[in-house]
């Protein structure tokens, strides 16, 4: 039995976040928990023919974490665009798009934002400091590096070079001289 084109193999919801403070733990296995009641829902009714009998809001939670779990895993294809993504879920464009009206978003701008946090977050990455900057763009779907840096610049007030240098400079540590008071330690 072949999967429909639809499929995903792992929805990122379910793996555990990098670093978490017990409220982000908390907040995690809570968003976990009702993705799981959502899709568990989904699956039954359709393995028991009772699509009917499932209430619309469950059936569009299940389509849009599938959605997002589909954007996820192809975020680094320049080419993913709402056209793309209603294909592949066997949706028209316009309902996406509502789906999406519907949490005062729209695809493409969620698309970006999921982009630029990706980048956002390599950036910031010492085991990547090697990596040009439109690298790491091209490699989150930015093929373009001024649309890139345009956005980043953006979404977080610099643009990503001198995000970069900040993220990676060395932290400035201070020690107490009682004799002279406070004085940096390390580079100046």
């Amino acid at each position: 039995m072949s999967r429909p084109r639809s499929a995903v193999r792992a929805v990122p919801l379910f793996q555990k976040p990098r670093r978490s403070t017990s409220t982000r733990t908390r907040a995690w296995r809570a968003a976990k928990a009702r993705a799981s009641l959502v899709l568990l829902t989904a699956v039954l009714a359709h393995h028991l023919d009772a699509d009917a009998h499932v209430p619309d809001d469950s059936r569009q939670r299940a389509l849009l974490l599938r959605i997002e779990a589909f954007v996820q895993q192809h975020l680094h294809n320049p080419e993913l665009s709402p056209s793309a993504i209603a294909v592949a879920h066997n949706i028209s464009v316009g309902y996406l798009h509502r789906l999406y009206r519907a949490r005062d978003d729209t695809v493409a701008a969620w698309i970006r934002g999921q982009r630029l946090e990706r980048a956002h977050r390599d950036l910031s990455d010492r085991t990547l400091r090697t990596v040009a900057v439109h690298r790491i763009a091209a490699r989150w779907g930015f093929p373009d590096h001024t649309t890139f840096t345009r956005a980043f610049r953006a979404a977080y007030g610099l643009p990503p070079r001198d995000y970069r240098r900040q993220a990676l400079a060395p932290p400035v540590t201070f020690f107490v001289a009682p004799q002279w008071g406070l004085r940096p330690s390390g580079p100046a």
